[in-house]
């Protein structure tokens, strides 16, 4: 992309095509926020600075023919909302204790991703995305009396 006075279309699986095999690292950050009750407004809890080192591979796909693959390892770093210190404890809204952070260290993450035409907009040199997964499944702390307090039921909900 030399030509900012206009739109530059992009297909995904180029890149994965142009880096199949390599070694790459990138960064990335957000912000976590919390519904504590339905019809609230989001509560943000801790900013998070993140980084992958991560295979790119192309890979047969019986649908798209081919899609772009990446095998990744992966730490995020809670962080201060406001500061954007690196947290090592926190104190949870309502309570006059404080906890330990435990930074996420993923060995693994694997995933496939389908072709697609990314536009990155004239006058930009990048692409700015959000993307809310949201998140449901068994909570894994229910059974543990000792967090009872943190652990508001049996299903975590939340939203990555």
């Amino acid at each position: 992309m030399k030509d900012y006075s206009i739109d530059y279309e992009y297909n995904t699986l180029d890149f994965y095509k142009k880096n199949h095999g390599l070694q790459l690292y990138y960064n990335w950050e957000g912000e976590i926020a919390w519904i504590e009750e339905p019809g609230k407004p989001k509560e943000k809890l801790f900013s998070i600075i993140g980084m992958n080192a991560t295979k790119v591979l192309v890979k047969p796909h019986p649908e798209y023919g081919e899609v772009g693959y990446r095998l990744n390892r992966e730490i995020g770093l809670f962080c201060h909302p406001e500061t954007k210190e690196i947290l090592h404890y926190w104190k949870p809204k309502g309570s006059s204790q404080e906890v330990p952070v435990v930074h996420i260290t993923n060995r693994m993450v694997q995933g496939s991703v389908r072709p697609r035409k990314i536009v990155i907009p004239k006058n930009s040199g990048y692409v700015t995305k959000v993307n809310e997964i949201p998140l449901e499944y068994p909570h894994p702390l229910a059974g543990d009396s000792k967090y009872q307090d943190y652990c508001p039921g049996e299903t975590f909900k939340g939203v990555e």
